[in-house]
């Protein structure tokens, strides 16, 4: 792991997961600087290339918080979209049983993490073992009344999702995704 990738994994935790944020998300730069090691140039290149588009500056570029992701006691107004008709939830193989018999919680995250692109389901699968692609029916989930909130760079969050909405992704469908070639 690069020292960048180390210190976005650290800046990660201290925004989703410890106290220090204030009740929307945000800490100072300067505490960041000061009391944690990190340095204005870093932060920026964190900022600016995070693929997932995690976190974003205040307008005046004092404070940095994470959009979406949190386990802390922030809480981050999202405004309510209308989603794609299909979006995408990547899991590991030991998740899936579960995940088809109780739906997709938000554990202990405020939201489920979905994605309009299978690749990026892929690459989050990944990260917890072999990757397992689930297809959700956000536009039926919508029509019955499940509120949805856009992020950013493709980024789709909902409190939960019910098994009847969830659909395994073949092997047929993922061959299309250069991210699945071995």
């Amino acid at each position: 792991m690069s020292h960048n990738e180390h210190q976005s994994k650290r800046l990660a935790y201290l925004l989703r997961h410890s106290s220090l944020p204030d009740i929307h998300g945000w800490m100072p730069l300067a505490d960041l600087i000061t009391r944690h090691g990190f340095t204005a140039e870093l932060l920026k290149d964190i900022v600016y290339n995070d693929e997932f588009g995690r976190y974003e500056f205040s307008s005046d570029r004092s404070a940095v918080k994470a959009r979406y992701g949190h386990t802390n006691h922030v809480s981050i107004k999202l405004p309510p979209a209308i989603p794609p008709k299909r979006l995408y939830h990547g899991t590991s193989e030991k998740a899936v049983e579960r995940i088809l018999s109780e739906g997709i919680k938000r554990m202990q995250r405020q939201y489920v993490h979905l994605s309009e692109t299978m690749e990026k389901a892929i690459r989050v699968g990944k990260r917890h073992g072999k990757p397992v692609v689930m297809a959700i029916g956000a536009e039926a989930m919508y029509r019955d009344g499940y509120t949805f909130h856009f992020i950013i760079q493709d980024v789709w969050l909902t409190s939960y999702i019910e098994p009847r909405y969830i659909s395994i992704v073949t092997d047929d469908e993922k061959s299309t995704s250069p991210l699945c070639e071995s």
